[in-house]
């Protein structure tokens, strides 16, 4: 998996039951080490040991439960 995100937006992950996601937030909360490539932070390797770690690298992270009957988008507006 490749991808980048930037500093000031705001990204939702999702995908289907066993895809990933919660591996990849957990490595990103500095629960789980990954088995292979690397987190890049500002182009550079990081080793994320600690979710205290990860919000002192400025990485946060919110659970949303979604609205029945809503859209993708009526959530995310319902939200905002």
């Amino acid at each position: 998996m490749d991808f980048e995100l930037r500093a000031g937006e705001i990204y939702a992950l999702r995908g289907e039951n066993g895809a990933g996601k919660t591996t990849l937030m957990n490595m990103l909360a500095g629960l789980y080490q990954p088995d292979a490539g690397e987190i890049r932070l500002r182009g550079r390797p990081v080793r994320i040991c600690s979710p205290h770690q990860a919000i002192q690298l400025g990485i946060g992270m919110a659970k949303l439960m979604w609205c029945k009957g809503f859209t993708g988008t009526g959530n995310i507006v319902t939200l905002t």
